[in-house]
């Protein structure tokens, strides 16, 4: 009820590189340029302060905030200490259901 899972998947299908994530476990492509390997990110967190993901929560009568000992934003019912979830997306987590926290994976 309180704990979920994030999940990333990547797939190469006719040499095209397909991503699929839900929270924040992020893809990093490693490359060569010159004589070191550069990352470059595939995708983004999914994190409540993003626009779209803060009006879903709060629509669903959820409230993002960043409490004072915190390092970063967290997603609550509306004046509880709960769910206290960093991420907008999340696999499981039912009690972040109930207040916008969805499952859907960008692609």
């Amino acid at each position: 009820m309180l704990s979920g899972t994030t999940a990333t998947v990547a797939v190469i299908c006719e040499k095209k590189l397909f991503i699929s994530h839900v929270g924040d476990s992020r893809a990093v492509l490693g490359f060569i340029e010159g004589n070191e390997v550069k990352p470059r990110v595939l995708c983004r967190d999914h994190k409540p302060t993003h626009s779209g993901e803060r009006k879903r929560i709060a629509k669903k009568g959820g409230q993002v905030r960043k409490d004072q000992d915190d390092l970063c934003h967290r997603i609550y019912h509306r004046g509880k200490p709960y769910p206290g979830l960093n991420m907008s997306r999340s696999i499981g987590d039912l009690v972040a259901t109930s207040v916008g926290v969805i499952s859907q994976p960008e692609v």
